[in-house]
């Protein structure tokens, strides 16, 4: 199962917004591209989509970006996965008449596919967030 790259730079912009939520202010392409190195243009595409469907809220402007339009407790993976990905193709398993090769395969991909749905429901942005700020926290030294 492969996941596409927009579904990467989306979760990677979401978590970067989230991170800066508490504090009310909002974060511009340019200033996640950089962060992050993304190309500019197709996370601006990204964005765009993501305000679509009612996950972020634009602020035009000087001092314009994005925010986030809930918690980021509120917002499922799975929801995001579904929101910019094509209706999801699912993997039919094969008839009787298939040779045992071909079911075996089919009964695993079945349940490689179910495994990674079920983890994309389990987790939300506010995870996904608390585990980025966990990682940048270990990086800080402190010096007395």
């Amino acid at each position: 199962m492969a996941i596409s790259s927009t579904f990467r730079y989306a979760l990677i912009a979401l978590v970067e917004v989230a991170k800066i939520r508490e504090s009310g202010g909002v974060l511009q392409i340019e200033e996640i591209a950089t962060q992050q190195q993304l190309p500019t243009k197709y996370l601006g595409q990204i964005l765009t989509l993501l305000r679509k469907q009612g996950f972020l809220i634009s602020q035009r402007g000087r001092n314009g970006g994005y925010r986030l339009a809930r918690d980021p407790w509120q917002i499922r993976l799975i929801d995001i996965y579904h929101s910019l990905e094509e209706a999801p193709q699912a993997i039919t398993q094969a008839s009787d008449q298939a040779t045992s090769s071909a079911k075996v395969v089919d009964q695993l991909l079945v349940e490689v596919e179910s495994a990674w749905r079920q983890q994309l429901e389990q987790y939300t942005l506010q995870d996904l967030r608390e585990q980025a700020e966990g990682l940048s926290d270990r990086g800080r030294m402190f010096y007395i």
